[in-house]
C-alpha cells in the first residue's frame, strides 16, 4: 500500500456503473455477483453520480466489498463513499494501512463469501415496476448476523437477480 502512488483522473463512479450494468444486461440467470474494489475513492472524471452508481449495484444484485487505498485521511467524504457501497450492496469495507492489513482483508472476504447463505422470497403482491422497495432481514438467534441489502429493485425476471440477498 505505501508503494502506491497516486495521479491521473479517476471514474469510479463509471467503472462500478458499467460494471454493473454489463453485468443485468449479459446475466440471463441468478449468480452472486461481486465486486472487489480496491481504490482511494476519489472519483473527478465519472458523468454518472455516486448514487447512480450505487442504484445500478444494488439493481444488478452485486454485492460490494470496498478497500480504501488512503492511509492520509484526506477526504473523509471519499471513505463515507466506500462506506456507503459497500453497506448498501450487503457488502464489507475494509480501510488497510498496512500490508498485512490488506491480506487480512481479503482473507475476511474470501472467509465471508464462503460461508454465506443467500436467502430468497417472492413477494405476494409482486409488480415488476422497477421501483425499489425496502426490507428489513431480523435474526432471532443470538450469535448470527446478516449482512443486507436494505431492498430490491422490482424488476422483471429477465433483468434482475432474485428480490434479496443476505449474509449469515
Amino acid at each position: 500500500i505505501r508503494n502506491l502512488k497516486p495521479g491521473g483522473g479517476a471514474a469510479l463512479y463509471d467503472a462500478i456503473y458499467e460494471t454493473c450494468r454489463q453485468k443485468l444486461m449479459h446475466d440471463g440467470h441468478n449468480v452472486r455477483n461481486v465486486i472487489v474494489l480496491i481504490t482511494d475513492g476519489d472519483d473527478d472524471q465519472s458523468r454518472y453520480a455516486a448514487t447512480e452508481a450505487l442504484r445500478m449495484a444494488q439493481r444488478a444484485g452485486v454485492i460490494m466489498y470496498t478497500i480504501g487505498t488512503d492511509p492520509t485521511d484526506s477526504d473523509p467524504r471519499d471513505d463515507q463513499l466506500l462506506e456507503m457501497f459497500a453497506k448498501d450492496t450487503g457488502g464489507r469495507y475494509f480501510f488497510p494501512f498496512q500490508a498485512p492489513d490488506l491480506g487480512k482483508a481479503f482473507a475476511s472476504i474470501s472467509y465471508e463469501l464462503r460461508h454465506q447463505y443467500v436467502v430468497a422470497y417472492d413477494p405476494d403482491d409482486f409488480v415488476p415496476n422497477g421501483a425499489f422497495h425496502r426490507i428489513k432481514i431480523k435474526i432471532l438467534l443470538p450469535n448470527i448476523y446478516a449482512r443486507t441489502q436494505p431492498g430490491y429493485y422490482a424488476m422483471p425476471p429477465a433483468s434482475a437477480p432474485g428480490p434479496s440477498t443476505g449474509a449469515g
